[in-house]
């Protein structure tokens, strides 16, 4: 049984490989144990923004991370900052 980091990191790697297809289908195997995970929530989010060009997907998983999250923590950050990315675009 591989741990969450080495999928996270699998997952990552696909992302990186511009593999999305394969990196949305580990994605969603990990949140369908456990849909509650920012970090996968995060990931997922720019896999469908990237990879899918879904910036409406990428805001309900960006929006989770917030709500799974404290304004300290670094995903939650970064979940923040490309909400108002996503937003600065589409309003274009």
């Amino acid at each position: 049984e591989a741990s969450m980091g080495t999928i996270m990191d699998k997952i990552r790697f696909l992302k990186a490989q511009r593999m999305f297809d394969k990196a949305l289908a580990l994605v969603n195997d990990v949140l369908d144990q456990d849909p509650n995970i920012p970090e996968a929530l995060y990931l997922k989010a720019h896999v469908l923004w990237e990879g899918f060009k879904n910036p409406w997907g990428a805001e309900c998983c960006f929006k989770r991370v917030l709500e799974l999250t404290e304004d300290g923590e670094q995903v939650h950050c970064w979940a923040s900052s490309c909400l108002s990315r996503i937003y600065s675009k589409v309003s274009q």
